[in-house]
Order: C-alpha cells, then sequence, then structure tokens
C-alpha cells in the first residue's frame, strides 16, 4: 500500500469514527433535553445496593464466560492456551474497549495480544472475529426465541414486529455464515464452479480454518446464550427498579433482547446512544417507562468495572517471568 493509498485509508476511518461519536452525541442530547435520560437515575445503586451488586457479579460471570468461550475456539485450531492467559487478555481488552471506538475496540487488543509469538496468525485473528459472531449469534438466537413466546405481545406493536423480524434476519443471517464456515466444502457444486470458487484464498481459508469443528462452535454458542440471559436478567432487575407496579419477565426480555441486539451493531462507539434509544423507544411501545435510563445504569456500571481490567494489564509489565501463563 502506498503512503498516499495509506493516508486515506487513515483518514476515511477518522472521518468514519468522529461521524459515530457525533451520532451518538447527538442521540443522547436529544434524550436528555427531552428529559428521557436522566443522569440522576444513577443514585439507584446508591439506594438499592443489592442491584449494584448483582450487576457486579453478572459483569464477573461474562467476563469469565467470555473467556472460556474464547478459549474454545483457540483450542480448536490448536492454539492451545491457558485459561489464566484467555481470562488475561479478555480483561485487559474490555479495559481499552472503554476507550477505543466502536465495540470492535477489544477485538484490536486481543489481536496484538495473541499474535505475540504465534505461528497459526490467521486462524488466531479469525478465533477473535469468530468469537464476535458467536456472541452475536446467541443474542440474535435468543431475542427471536423470546419474540416468538411473546407473541401477543408483538401482536400489539407493527415496530415491536419489525425489530423482531430484524433480530431473525440477523440471526439466520450470522448462523447461515457459521454453517458455512463448518461445512462450506462439502457443498455439492458442479467440479468446475466448486473449483473455480475454492481457488479464492479467503474462501478456502474461510472453509478449512474451523471445518468439522462443531463441538468447539456448539459450546461457543451455548456459553453465549448463557452469558446473555445473565445480562437480560441484570437488565429486568433495573427494569423493575424504575418501573412502579407489575412487569412480566418475557415482556421485559423481549425488549431487552432486541435493545442490546441493536446496540451491538457497530455504529455507535461501545452502543453508546443507540443503545440508549433503542431502549428508550422500545420501552415506550410496551408501556413501560425510563428505558434509557435501564440502560444508562447498566451501561455505566458495566464500563466502570471494564476499568478494573488495567489492573492486570500493569501487573503485566512486570519482568517475563512474572507474567501470567
Amino acid at each position: 500500500m502506498t503512503n498516499a493509498a495509506a493516508k486515506k485509508t487513515s483518514l476515511s476511518g477518522i472521518l468514519k469514527t468522529g461521524a459515530k461519536f457525533l451520532f451518538s452525541g447527538t442521540l443522547l442530547y436529544w434524550l436528555i433535553k427531552t428529559d428521557k435520560l436522566q443522569l440522576s437515575s444513577l443514585l439507584l445503586l446508591q439506594e438499592k445496593p443489592a442491584i449494584l451488586i448483582a450487576l457486579i457479579g453478572i459483569w464477573l460471570t461474562g467476563i469469565f464466560l467470555c473467556s472460556v468461550r474464547w478459549k474454545f475456539l483457540l483450542d480448536a485450531i490448536s492454539i492451545p492456551t491457558a485459561y489464566t492467559k484467555s481470562l488475561y487478555i479478555t480483561c485487559v481488552s474490555c479495559a481499552f474497549t472503554s476507550f477505543l471506538p466502536g465495540t470492535m475496540g477489544s477485538d484490536v487488543v486481543k489481536a496484538v495480544y495473541i499474535s505475540k509469538n504465534q505461528s497459526k496468525r490467521g486462524g488466531a485473528f479469525f478465533s477473535i472475529f469468530l468469537d464476535r459472531v458467536c456472541g452475536f449469534t446467541g443474542l440474535s438466537f435468543l431475542a427471536t426465541m423470546v419474540s416468538i413466546c411473546n407473541y401477543g405481545l408483538l401482536r400489539q406493536s407493527p415496530s415491536i414486529q419489525l425489530a423482531a423480524l430484524s433480530c431473525a434476519l440477523m440471526f439466520l443471517t450470522s448462523l447461515s455464515f457459521i454453517l458455512f464456515l463448518l461445512f462450506g466444502a462439502k457443498i455439492p457444486l458442479p467440479a468446475k464452479i466448486k473449483k473455480k470458487v475454492f481457488a479464492n484464498p479467503q474462501i478456502a481459508f474461510l472453509t478449512s480454518v474451523y471445518a468439522n469443528q462443531q463441538y468447539a462452535i456448539f459450546r461457543a454458542l451455548l456459553v453465549s446464550l448463557v452469558i446473555h440471559t445473565c445480562f437480560i436478567s441484570g437488565y429486568f432487575a433495573v427494569t423493575l427498579a424504575l418501573n412502579p407496579g407489575p412487569v412480566a419477565f418475557f415482556s421485559t426480555a423481549i425488549l431487552v433482547a432486541l435493545g442490546v441486539t441493536f446496540s451491538s451493531l457497530p455504529i455507535s462507539p461501545a452502543g453508546v446512544g443507540v443503545g440508549h434509544f433503542a431502549f428508550e423507544e422500545l420501552f415506550s411501545l410496551a408501556g413501560l417507562h425510563n428505558g434509557a435510563n435501564v440502560f444508562n445504569i447498566v451501561f455505566c456500571t458495566h464500563t466502570a468495572l471494564n476499568l478494573l481490567g488495567f489492573i492486570p494489564f500493569l501487573l503485566g509489565k512486570r519482568p517475563p517471568g512474572a507474567r501470567l501463563p
């Protein structure tokens, strides 16, 4: 790549990031200006410490399970990684996510760590991407299943129907990609077409790196379902605290699952603004209040906890013998 091309690519990246921040900031400003997002709602964590304890427990569980999921995917392609190392990298990457733009920021940090002294760099990098895909597939599957179980709520709101349909399409797309990774090389195509298609090095790589690793990917997807179920429970606890009167768990689950799915899309830094807006709109459609505040409480708590990842990062600066395996 020439210097001119590199500068053009760098400038394009800066403009895209700037546009994301501007978009997120505009949404936040509008929510605060219309009194839909109240920063004082964070005082709930002080008034009800049980919710704070629950969110901390969910965060710890999520960090541990995310590291386990990634280890499953690394082991499947013969990149043995100790649980402690996977957990260390996951914690550090989460810490940098608080500063790097986009939800993919943690993936960059993972790539830097896992590429050190690694002969299978292509597979290692792809495991990070597949880990993200498995997480998104598990979340969109959960949103789709909860939507089906809440058909009565879907019938009441065409907007929620559209959101649920979008999640179902995203689930089918991500699932199709995973199936292509597993069985793409076995697709029955005419010999000439197959030879031409798989002559492409990218396609050949995709269909070989995780070929016949159904068990590993199934375990990763199962872990994703557990992670997102835990997080939905945390959102439900905050929703109960901010909404007077009875709140149905499954009705809330569909709103949270849909909201988290949209906030995970790479259209804003770490889901800021988009997540707030999605929760506010979905909650209001279902007759609930404080959607933006619910998201903000969980988001701020977990973002603050992510900063704890700098502790192992700083400890990792010790001499090589003192580093985690």
